[in-house]
């Protein structure tokens, strides 16, 4: 009977310093992995951003969100165009009757609205756009305005979480192991 005590008694020791040196360790390992999954889903959008692109903004602004106590971790962007960008869908304008898709750099660069001298013209059946006629009749289109845009998705989280999610199994993994001294 006593060799059950004795061994019952180690078990007890042994998982009451386990769960102390646990809970810590899981929560370096999910730093860890989530610092990890930041970084590959700024280096994916990263891949795509162009100048002209809102991809470009995109790349910087991932954060994460720790949560310790829980062992949980969320990473997210600030940019409300992100699961557009991610899971693909179509746009649709807010209050006008079109989007306004720039066709230069200048354009690219500002608003429809705070872009002076612009004339609407639209030729049938082609889609209308705003241009710039200088004072020769020169027509230089800088937006085509349509009434929605669909986008397709590029699925970067998809994409770093199939690469990543083998990493963040040996973090865990790795922390058990620390934790129990294996």
């Amino acid at each position: 009977m006593s060799g059950k005590v004795t061994v019952r008694s180690t078990l007890s020791s042994y998982f009451a310093n386990a769960r102390k040196t646990l809970g810590p360790e899981l929560a370096k390992a999910m730093e860890t992995s989530a610092e990890h999954v930041k970084d590959e889903l700024e280096a994916e959008t990263g891949r795509f951003a162009s100048r002209r692109s809102r991809v470009k903004h995109l790349k910087d602004s991932f954060k994460i969100k720790l949560w310790k106590s829980q062992i949980k971790a969320q990473i997210y962007s600030t940019k409300p165009y992100a699961r557009i960008q991610d899971q693909g869908g179509t746009i649709r304008p807010k209050g006008h009757e079109y989007l306004a898709i720039p066709l230069t750099p200048t354009a690219d660069r500002r608003k429809p609205r705070n872009f002076p001298g612009l004339s609407f013209i639209q030729k049938d059946p082609h889609l209308p756009v705003l241009a710039k006629i200088s004072p020769k009749g020169k027509i230089s289109p800088q937006y085509v305005l349509v009434h929605e845009a669909k986008i397709s998705g590029r699925h970067f989280i998809d994409n770093v979480l199939s690469r990543t999610t083998s990493r963040v199994g040996n973090n865990v993994h790795e922390a058990f192991k620390r934790a129990l001294k294996l």
